[in-house]
């Protein structure tokens, strides 16, 4: 772990990447489980690229989908 600490520009980034590391875990882990199904799962992606479409045109809001989009593809294709 780096002793660097944050600067009040990182800390909006680094909320970001674990708020998505842990919720992009928590989808698979409920569908592993069989608690969601895969569709339902799809269903919950889809619902967040909905949410970010009037982002869609700002640099985040662009890379956010396409990490969604990416998701949907190799994570939660349906099989």
């Amino acid at each position: 772990m780096s002793t660097k600490r944050n600067t009040p520009n990182q800390t909006p980034l680094a909320t970001g990447l674990a708020g998505g590391v842990i919720s992009a875990a928590t989808l698979e882990k409920l569908v592993e489980k069989k608690v969601l199904t895969l569709d339902e799962a799809r269903t919950i992606l889809d619902s967040a690229m909905k949410a970010l479409a009037p982002l869609a045109r700002s640099g985040a809001g662009e890379q956010a989908l396409r990490m969604i989009g990416s998701m949907l593809v190799v994570k939660f294709t349906k099989r």
